[in-house]
C-alpha cells in the first residue's frame, strides 16, 4: 500500500508491508464440546519517506502467536474459554539526526509478550432472560514492564415483549502505549523515548432498548464511558505521550 501527503513544507510518502500466515485446526471432542486451535506469522513494516530533508523513517514489527479456545454447550448455557499469545519484535530505525540524514537506531529493539486467558459465560435457562459474564486476563511485558490486566464483561438482555428487547452492556479494555514517542524539534535532534508506564483503560457502561419488526428496527441508548491512565499525545516544543 502506498500513500502521499503533501503540504507546502514537504511531501511525505508512506509505503505499507504485510505479510501473514495462519494455521488452525478444529476438533469435535464429542457432541457438546469442541476445541479450535491456530499458530500464525506476521510481518508488517512502515517506511516514510520525507522529500525536504530527504531521509526516512523505518518502523517493523515481526510475530508470532498461537490461540487455543474450548466451547462446551449445554441446552440453557454455553461456555467459552481459552489462551493466547502473541510475541513481537520491534525495530524502529529513524534517517534524521541532529539535521544530518543517517539512519539510526531510534528507539531500543523490543521484544513485546502478551499472554491472556479468557472465559465466557452464557445462561438462557430463564425464560426472556439471557446472563453473559466473562473476563480477560492479560499480562504484557515488554513495551509495558509485566504489566496484568483484568477486563471483565457483563450482559443482560429481557425481552419485554414482543418486537421490544431492553440490554445493559459493561465491557471493559486497555489500549497498549506506542514505543516511540518523544521528537525535540531543537536544532534538529531527536530523542525516543517509552511509551507511557501504563495502558490507557476503559470501563463502557450501555443501557439500551430496542425495538424491531420485519419493516422497522429502532435502538436508543444511554451510556457512560469511563477513561483511565489516559495517553495525550502533546505537541509543546516536540511529541511526547504521558498519562493523566
Amino acid at each position: 500500500f502506498n500513500n502521499f501527503n503533501y503540504d507546502n513544507a514537504q511531501r511525505t510518502e508512506a509505503n505499507y508491508y504485510r505479510s501473514w500466515l495462519e494455521v488452525g485446526h478444529k476438533k469435535d471432542l464429542d457432541d457438546q464440546t469442541q476445541l479450535k486451535s491456530r499458530i500464525f506469522y506476521n510481518d508488517y513494516e512502515t517506511n516514510y519517506f520525507h522529500t525536504r530533508q530527504q531521509y526516512d523513517d523505518t518502523f517493523r514489527m515481526r510475530g508470532f502467536g498461537a490461540e487455543t479456545i474450548a466451547y462446551y454447550n449445554e441446552e440453557n448455557y454455553h461456555l467459552t474459554g481459552g489462551l493466547y499469545f502473541e510475541g513481537n519484535f520491534l525495530d524502529f530505525l529513524s534517517g534524521f539526526s541532529g539535521g544530518r540524514a543517517e539512519q539510526f537506531e531510534g528507539a531500543p529493539n523490543t521484544f513485546d509478550r502478551q499472554t491472556a486467558l479468557f472465559g465466557d459465560w452464557v445462561y438462557t435457562g430463564i425464560s426472556n432472560w439471557q446472563f453473559n459474564l466473562g473476563g480477560r486476563l492479560l499480562f504484557s511485558d515488554g513495551v509495558l514492564n509485566g504489566e496484568l490486566n483484568l477486563m471483565p464483561r457483563v450482559g443482560i438482555v429481557y425481552e419485554i415483549k414482543d418486537n421490544w428487547t431492553a440490554k445493559y452492556l459493561f465491557n471493559s479494555s486497555v489500549v497498549q502505549p506506542n514505543l516511540t514517542t518523544s521528537t525535540d524539534g531543537e536544532g534538529g535532534t531527536t530523542t525516543f523515548l517509552n511509551g507511557a508506564d501504563d495502558p490507557q483503560k476503559f470501563n463502557v457502561h450501555d443501557l439500551q432498548l430496542r425495538f424491531e419488526n420485519e419493516t422497522t428496527s429502532f435502538t436508543t441508548t444511554l451510556f457512560y464511558v469511563e477513561v483511565k491512565d489516559m495517553i495525550l499525545f502533546v505537541f509543546s516544543g516536540g511529541v511526547r505521550f504521558d498519562n493523566a
